[in-house]
């Protein structure tokens, strides 16, 4: 029987610019701010006063940039880099105040010749923490390599594989949010395999 309650605020605003120099040459950028206001509170004699508030404010901000260049009807190359930069505060008597650095880069090659498509990625993520009041979660640098192939058998049917190497650090509720997050909590990091047949045809 708790009575517990949570109210949330969202504010978000982006921007998309994209310019194509020639054939060959894409150039996109992409701006993103986001505000966010928790509020929760729990009603327990446990409590002093009968009530525990807890509230949080995080901010983040985001920007983005793709050069994509490609040659001809074959080959294709991208590269693409991300910064975003995220703090979080609250009303707790520790004087909490959290923020994070994010880069992350990737580079991309395709190429695609008669029945036959490959397709690779190389993405570095780096995570840099700051925390006041409390303990920092730990800066991480990562390598994840991606790579997946399609081959056509026939004109309905394909054959397509892939390997993913995915890699996710802990967010700042799971690092930060008091009962709820611990900043030793370690990045999550997942091999995958996959394989199928694609079929289609249109009646």
């Amino acid at each position: 029987h708790r009575h517990e309650k949570q109210h949330d605020r969202n504010l978000l605003g982006q921007a998309r610019w994209l310019n194509r120099f020639n054939e060959a040459w894409t150039l996109q950028m992409l701006g993103k701010y986001s505000w966010t206001e928790s509020r929760d509170s729990d009603k327990s004699n446990e409590y002093t006063g009968g009530v525990l508030q807890e509230n949080y404010w995080q901010r983040e901000w985001y920007a983005s940039a793709l050069l994509r260049f490609k040659p001809d009807a074959h080959w294709g190359a991208s590269y693409a880099a991300d910064y975003i930069y995220n703090n979080l505060n609250s009303n707790l008597n520790n004087g909490m105040h959290a923020s994070r650095h994010s880069v992350l880069q990737s580079l991309t090659l395709n190429y695609n010749a008669g029945p036959l498509a490959l397709s690779g990625r190389m993405l570095c993520s780096a995570f840099f923490n700051e925390a006041v009041g409390q303990q920092a979660a730990d800066d991480v640098c990562r390598f994840t390599p991606s790579l997946s192939a399609t081959y056509r058998l026939w004109n309905t049917l394909r054959l397509r594989a892939f390997y993913k190497d995915i890699f996710r650090v802990p967010t700042f509720t799971e690092s930060y949010y008091y009962h709820l997050g611990s900043a030793n909590l370690l990045p999550e990091r997942t091999h995958q395999l996959g394989g199928g047949l694609v079929f289609d045809k249109t009646p």
